[in-house]
């Protein structure tokens, strides 16, 4: 499913601006930790991480 809500987007995007090189976040309605590293900025000024990974820790 992997929603992402507006708010984690927001949230992001403000820690990739603030240089936070890795991110996880614990999604437990998808059962998913995601992991976000490499912040960076694009041609458009918007922040965002170079690499996003999630994996099932129950797989």
């Amino acid at each position: 499913m992997n929603v992402v809500t507006p708010k984690r987007s927001t949230k992001l995007s403000l820690y990739a601006e603030a240089g936070i090189y890795y991110y996880w976040i614990v999604n437990l309605p998808d059962s998913q930790l995601e992991r976000h590293s490499q912040p960076y900025q694009n041609a458009q000024n918007k922040f965002n991480y170079l690499i996003k990974r999630a994996s099932n820790p129950l797989d």
